[in-house]
């Protein structure tokens, strides 16, 4: 089977660069799935699971944030916020930022999109963190 490239950054540094036989990220619209030479595209990212299957079953998850990506017949290239491998991620310090994301969209309404958001991430990172577990 023929392999696609690879490419998640972030402002900070390059997080992976492999070959791989399937990716799947979140956009805006939905979970989209890519295999070697898709039809080029560009999408917007949303809080969620990357997931990158190298050989076979082998599989690598990523807690991403917003961002864009940009497939091409060469390679699909991930520009993200932030994007976390499970073993980077705090689990306690995720949970706080959820307990904090509902206890503010309890308290400021006003600002209910951007506790939402906040609460996607926790629960993004949470999720990703416990697949290390398994």
């Amino acid at each position: 089977m023929s392999q696609l490239q690879v490419i998640i950054v972030t402002p900070e540094h390059e997080v992976l660069r492999t070959q791989a036989e399937y990716l799947s990220f979140p956009t805006k619209m939905g979970e989209l799935g890519i295999f070697p030479d898709h039809t080029p595209l560009v999408a917007s990212l949303q809080p969620g699971i990357i997931t990158v299957q190298k050989k076979g079953d082998n599989k690598d998850y990523y807690a991403v944030s917003n961002g864009y990506a940009e497939v091409s017949y060469e390679h699909t290239l991930i520009m993200a916020e932030a994007c976390e491998q499970p073993s980077e991620i705090d689990l306690e310090r995720a949970q706080r930022s959820l307990a904090l994301g509902e206890e503010l969209l309890l308290k400021e309404p006003d600002n209910a999109e951007a506790h939402r958001m906040r609460i996607m991430r926790a629960l993004t990172r949470i999720a990703v963190r416990k697949l290390l577990q398994h």
